[in-house]
């Protein structure tokens, strides 16, 4: 059972007025190669977990609608939509990411829009960044995972709570362990 009384949200589950609002505050986009869906869930929940609100694309019927039905440039609008509404994104590089033909456009549109970005290795992927990626941060370490989970919670100024620190180790070890499978 968490013990954190503000549990962050998925931005997706919200509609399209509820985000015009930006009611919600600070979000984190998570952008991923599709084959690495289970390691964006685990990521984004352990970043709810802490508060911290996210933007997954699987929770938008929108966009996968849009999806479904090949419409291309609908679903190049709701992307751009759903960027919009977030303050930084996240990328999961993998071995596998250089198939993705969204990432990348992530990315742009997010440096584009002068967003945050960050980049998480996953299972101590080798693939070498692009250019346009090194300049950014870049979590490809245990200790550098935590780091950036202390700066997102410094940066949107989650609220901590005594117990926080109990079951943060468990938020942390389980990013860990999607991040590199490791199951200690």
């Amino acid at each position: 059972m968490s013990m954190n009384k503000n549990k962050g949200i998925n931005v997706a589950d919200l509609s399209k007025e509820q985000r015009s609002r930006k009611s919600y505050g600070s979000c984190v986009f998570i952008s991923y190669y599709h084959e690495d869906r289970e390691s964006a869930i685990r990521i984004a929940d352990s970043l709810m977990e802490i508060g911290i609100n996210v933007f997954l694309d699987l929770n938008d019927k929108g966009i996968e609608f849009l999806a479904k039905i090949g419409d291309d440039k609908g679903l190049v609008h709701a992307i751009e939509e759903a960027l919009s509404c977030c303050t930084e994104i996240l990328i999961l590089l993998s071995d596998q990411t250089s198939k993705s033909w969204w990432v990348p456009f992530e990315v742009g549109y997010a440096v584009n829009a002068k967003k945050k970005v960050t980049t998480v290795r996953l299972n101590n992927c080798i693939v070498k960044l692009p250019t346009y990626l090194e300049i950014e941060d870049v979590v490809d370490q245990r200790g550098n995972f935590i780091v950036y989970l202390h700066s997102l919670i410094s940066r949107y100024h989650v609220l901590y709570y005594p117990e926080m620190f109990v079951w943060g180790e468990e938020v942390i070890k389980k990013g860990i362990e999607c991040i590199y499978h490791e199951d200690k």
